[in-house]
């Protein structure tokens, strides 16, 4: 007894397998999807994260830097005697210079061991600049007065208690530690807001201390600044000392509190927000920081960051940046529900397409089916004939028809993979297309130049067309030929007359040179140098009209560019020396970089094409410097000619 295998129909195959592949697809793609926009929400929460600590630092560094860069100027110019510190007016002065020229500065002062005080202060409500004073002879009142326009002492603005520097907290603080360094930050006396300042001792000769310099920035600045940051709706940024004391935050709450005039500060541990709270555990373990942690708060999630910020002077504070989970998916949250509705709905939908589809697939295959069984058994007379509208089916069965005829002759097929032997033959043609054109206007050249002679016509306006028209023809041909050559790698060197080569580019230069004015002196030697004539003459010119840009641009008055060319034992050394006012990118160097320039509507490419001609075809190095009142560029070669 035979066992009878259970078969399935090719409809029954196609609706089953596909509803399967369709499903499976979906859930694959949705799956997929899930994860994916998960992880880019991570990502994205890590690069948001990552610049909002850029800014911080930049914005950081930037606030820092004032106060200690103005107090060393003030030591120096104490220590080489062009500050007197026995000169009050010269002090003010100085002083006043100083705080108009760095914004974030509140106050700059001195005091000497006696208790005397010499300094000017910006008021932080106001922006108005004072000077401020306790002397000997004013019986040592912390008076305050305005500043006339030649910053000088105006009327005096309000007199105040007895004051002695010598007993003050940055006074003590720089006797201290006998440097420069930063103390706490304290709250101002005359507004509601804190500020932080660095103090250093000034000695004599014999290293005694004769007395204190001190500066100081409002921290209010840097409160402003991290509420402009783009921290999201319920994201945060702050900024703390190691033990957890405030000292900024993106949030409106002050970092302080005020009782009895006594400030308070706030800590991470019991400031008023429960979200710099509950961070305190994570921030306390500061010689352990850790960036990018995902913390749960009251079951909401959140990616805090937080990094080190110090100086040379002590300064050694923290940033912390805190965003919400929610700021990012809500809305990805919102889709999810929407995106399952919408599997649902497709897979109830595609079902149905799927059954109607595969009648009309099927049933056409079926008759095909049966056509073969009867071509199986040799009866190559029957007329396959398939009633359907789907064109593929309809040539299906063409196909089969022609296959019963001539079954031999189906290799066919094979003959359309011929057509693709010639693929390569594109790119040569584009050449011949360049030169037939050119060829043509070298032939028009020639043919005036003919006609002049034939004619003896002796027009000297038609000869110099001619004639600038036949090195325009020469070069085209030349950079044509050079740059197929140069990606092809099949350039070869010959002997450079490098003084022609740079006459032949003044040449091509000659009306723009003439536009400008612009004197060119050469300073060369008959020096022949083995190398690639193209590469070179792209350089020259490259710099030589980098150099006519920048008269341009800037306008300079009687522009001159010196090049000298020296063959030093087996180098060659070339510079090209400008007066159009020197690179203004710092360091010189950069204007090598891609898309880096210092000129309008300029794409940055041509010095960085220049050196990459210098250094990988002709073996050499290059060189920006500001060198007099202009530019130098000072190119070094291989001699081995």
């Amino acid at each position: 007894m035979h066992q009878t295998t259970q078969t399935r129909t090719l409809r029954d195959f196609f609706i089953f397998y596909t509803q399967l592949f369709f499903i499976a697809l979906i859930v694959f793609f949705s799956f997929f999807a899930y994860i994916s926009e998960k992880k880019s929400i991570e990502e994205y929460k890590k690069i948001i994260s990552a610049e909002i600590g850029a800014q911080i630092h930049t914005q950081l560094k930037m606030f820092f830097i004032e106060a200690p860069r103005v107090l060393k100027i003030n030591s120096e110019f104490a220590k080489i005697g062009m500050l007197d510190l026995s000169n009050h007016t010269q002090m003010q002065q100085t002083f006043t210079a100083q705080i108009k020229n760095h914004p974030y500065l509140t106050y700059i002062s001195y005091a000497n061991t006696k208790g005397e005080y010499i300094g000017v202060n910006r008021s932080v409500v106001d922006g108005e600049i004072y000077f401020i004073n306790a002397l000997e002879k004013e019986k040592m009142h912390f008076n305050t007065y305005a500043i006339t326009k030649n910053d000088t002492k105006g009327v005096l603005v309000e007199e105040g208690n007895i004051y002695n520097a010598t007993v003050r907290p940055w006074y003590t603080h720089a006797i201290q530690e006998a440097k420069s360094t930063w103390y706490n930050p304290y709250k101002h006396a005359n507004n509601e807001s804190m500020g932080i300042g660095i103090s250093t001792p000034i000695t004599d000769s014999n290293g005694t201390v004769i007395g204190v310099f001190s500066a100081d920035q409002s921290l209010v600045k840097i409160s402003d600044f991290l509420q402009t940051l783009n921290l999201q709706k319920n994201g945060l940024a702050f900024i703390a000392q190691k033990d957890g004391s405030l000292i900024a935050t993106s949030l409106k709450e002050p970092v302080y509190t005020t009782q009895k005039s006594q400030l308070i500060r706030y800590t991470l541990e019991n400031y008023p927000d429960k979200r710099l709270n509950a961070l305190y555990p994570a921030f306390h373990t500061f010689e352990k920081l850790e960036k990018n942690k995902n913390i749960t708060m009251e079951g909401k999630e959140y990616l805090y960051n937080q990094f080190l910020f110090q100086d040379e002077y002590g300064l050694s504070i923290a940033v912390g940046i805190l965003l919400a989970e929610k700021d990012f998916t809500s809305g990805f949250e919102k889709n999810i529900l929407l995106w399952g509705v919408a599997i649902f709905i497709f897979i109830v939908f595609g079902f149905f397409v799927f059954n109607s589809l595969s009648k009309r697939l099927v049933t056409p295959i079926e008759k095909l089916n049966l056509y073969t069984k009867d071509i199986a058994k040799g009866d190559f007379e029957i007329l396959i004939e398939n009633q359907t509208d789907i064109r593929e089916f309809k040539e299906l069965s063409d196909s089969f028809e022609t296959m019963k005829i001539k079954l031999k002759e189906s290799f066919y097929l094979l003959i359309a993979q011929a057509s693709f032997t010639n693929i390569g033959k594109t790119l040569s043609s584009i050449y011949h297309q360049y030169k037939t054109p050119l060829s043509h206007i070298n032939s028009q050249v020639l043919s005036l130049e003919a006609y002049l002679f034939k004619t003896k016509n002796q027009d000297v306006f038609l000869e110099d067309i001619a004639q600038k028209m036949r090195k325009s023809i020469t070069f085209m041909d030349t950079t044509m030929i050079g740059f197929n050559n140069f990606y092809k790698n099949s350039l070869e060197k010959e002997p450079l007359d490098i003084k022609n080569e740079i006459l032949f580019i003044e040449e091509m230069l000659k009306d723009r040179i003439i536009q400008i004015d612009l004197k060119i002196e050469i300073l060369c030697d008959e020096i022949l140098y083995m190398g690639y004539k193209n590469s070179f003459d792209n350089v020259v010119m490259i710099l030589i009209e980098n150099a006519i840009d920048i008269f341009e641009s800037r306008k300079t008055t009687k522009p001159s560019l010196k090049i000298t060319a020296l063959k030093e034992e087996d180098t060659l050394k070339i510079t090209f020396l400008d007066n159009g006012g020197g690179i203004t990118i710092k360091p010189t160097d950069t204007v090598f970089k891609t898309f880096v320039s210092s000129k309008e509507r300029s794409s940055g490419l041509g010095l960085a094409m220049c050196k990459m001609l210098v250094e990988k075809k002709l073996s050499g190095t290059i060189q920006a410097y500001n060198k007099d009142a202009g530019a130098c560029f000072k190119i070094v070669l291989i001699h081995d000619s």
